[in-house]
C-alpha cells in the first residue's frame, strides 16, 4: 500500500497549493490513500465545512486536525455527516465526530486512521492521556487490520518522539504534526527501538527466576505465551517523522506574515495573524507499506510553486 500524507494545510495559500498539485501527486506517486492534516486551512485557524468538502472533492480520502479542529462552528455541527474528517480521538467521548475510522484503500486493504492530540505544551483543547488510551485502543484495531496510521498533533517534539518509541512496531505509520516546521528525522522504527527492549529485559529476569522452579514443559508454555503477547512486533517497522511540516507559505511564521509576528513579539500585544503567499509549497510524505502492514519506506516531499503562479 502506498500512502501520501499532505502536511498541515495552512490558509488559502495551502488550499491553493493542494489544488494546483493534487493531480501531479496522484500521477507521480500513485497513492492508494491520500491523507491531509487541514486543521489550519480556514482563516487564521481551524477548518470550515466548505474547505473540508472542497478538499474531499479534490481527492483527499481523510482529513485530520489538531487542537483547532473545533474552531469553526459549521464544521462541528456537521462532523457526524462528514466521516472523512477526524478530530483527536483522546478528546471526551461526547465530543462531536470520531477520532478514528477504518477506510478501504484503493489497493483493497482496510486502513485504520487515528487522530491524536498531545498534552505537553500550549494547546487550546485539554485532551486525555494519549499513551494510556492508545494502549487500550490498539488491541481493538489490531483485530480488524494490521494497516494502522496515526497523526499525532503536539507542540512538543519530545512528546511525539516518546510516542514513537512507545508504539514502535505496533503502527504502520506515525506522523507528527502541530508545529508546522518539518523535521529531518524520518526513519523506520522496529519494536526493538522502544518498549520491546524493556519487555525483553524484564522477560530475561523472569526467565532466570522461573527456570529454577518450573519444569521444562511449563517453561516452553511460558515462552509460547510471551511470544503471542508480543505478536510478532519485533519484525515489523513503523514509518515515523517528528513533524511533516506545512503546506502553504514557506517563508512565513506558521503560515502567517512575519511582519505582524515581529510586531507582536516586540510589543507583547496580540496582532491578528495575516496570511502570506511567500514561497508557496506542498510539504508531505510518500510512504510505502508491505502486505503485513509494516513500513518499507518513508520519504519527505516538498513541491515548491513558481513565484509567478501564486494568485496573490
Amino acid at each position: 500500500m502506498r500512502i501520501f500524507y499532505i502536511a498541515e494545510i495552512t490558509g488559502k495559500a495551502g488550499v491553493w497549493a493542494v489544488k494546483k498539485n493534487i493531480a501531479e501527486i496522484k500521477r507521480r506517486y500513485q497513492p492508494d490513500f491520500i491523507i491531509a492534516n487541514a486543521g489550519m486551512a480556514t482563516g487564521a485557524g481551524g477548518l470550515g465545512k466548505q474547505h473540508a468538502g472542497y478538499l474531499r472533492k479534490m481527492g483527499i480520502d481523510c482529513i485530520t486536525g489538531g487542537d483547532c479542529i473545533f474552531q469553526k462552528k459549521d464544521l462541528v455541527e456537521n462532523l457526524p455527516q462528514m466521516p472523512f474528517v477526524l478530530r483527536p480521538f483522546n478528546l471526551p467521548e461526547h465530543s462531536s465526530g470520531a477520532g478514528y475510522r477504518y477506510f478501504t484503500a484503493r489497493s483493497g486493504e482496510k486502513l485504520a486512521v487515528i487522530s491524536i492530540l498531545g498534552r505537553v505544551g500550549h494547546h487550546r483543547l485539554l485532551a486525555d492521556n494519549p499513551f494510556t488510551l492508545m494502549q487500550t485502543l490498539l488491541p481493538k484495531i489490531e483485530r480488524e487490520t494490521p494497516f494502522i496510521m496515526a497523526d499525532f498533533s503536539s507542540t512538543a517534539t519530545a512528546e511525539k518522539q516518546t510516542m514513537a518509541f512507545f508504539l514502535a512496531g505496533r503502527l504502520s505509520v506515525l506522523v507528527g504534526s502541530g508545529t508546522g516546521a518539518a523535521t529531518a528525522d524520518e526513519r523506520l522504527m522496529s519494536a526493538e527501538c522502544g518498549v520491546s527492549a524493556v519487555e525483553s529485559a524484564a522477560h530475561t529476569d523472569m526467565q532466570q527466576t522461573a527456570s529454577e522452579a518450573l519444569p521444562n514443559a511449563r517453561m516452553e508454555a511460558a515462552e509460547a505465551c510471551y511470544g503471542q503477547q508480543r505478536g510478532g512486533r519485533q519484525n515489523r517497522k513503523t514509518a515515523y517523522i517528528t513533524d511533516a511540516g506545512r503546506t502553504g507559505s514557506f517563508d512565513s511564521v506558521g503560515g502567517h506574515a512575519p511582519s505582524g509576528k515581529i510586531r507582536e513579539y516586540r510589543t507583547g500585544l496580540f496582532e491578528y495573524p495575516q496570511e502570506t503567499w511567500q514561497r508557496v509549497c506542498v510539504q508531505g510524505l510518500d510512504i510505502e507499506l508491505d502486505g503485513a502492514g509494516g513500513a518499507l519506506s518513508i520519504e519527505r516531499i516538498r513541491i515548491e510553486m513558481p513565484v509567478a503562479a501564486a494568485p496573490c
